[in-house]
């Protein structure tokens, strides 16, 4: 089920930022790192417990990164997790300053 909410998680987040996402897709590959924003106040779904990012949207945009890793060949991609009010979050992915929100 967890596999399936993440692909469903893609699958609704990348066509409105297809070209983003595949200019994302390249550096991932190239530089073996992401940069995901959450929202740090949206419990339950993205949050911050001891200083770290927590929640339901964590859980999957962690997931889609375990996807990516085995679809790219990649053993290890770095995750840098932006936090910011949930208003922010969709904005960054339009601006290009992150690759993903997870919110």
């Amino acid at each position: 089920m967890k596999k399936y909410l993440s692909l469903l998680f893609v699958m609704c987040a990348f066509p409105a930022f297809y070209t983003h996402a595949n200019d994302s897709l390249v550096n991932i590959k190239k530089n073996h790192k992401i940069t995901l924003s959450y929202s740090y106040n949206d419990f339950p779904f993205s949050y911050v417990d001891n200083d770290k990012p927590v929640g339901m949207a964590i859980d999957i945009c962690r997931d889609v990164v375990e996807q990516l890793e085995k679809e790219l060949n990649i053993p290890h991609i770095e995750i840098n997790w932006v936090g910011e009010k949930q208003s922010v979050t969709l904005q960054k992915v339009k601006e290009h300053t992150v690759d993903m929100t997870c919110s």
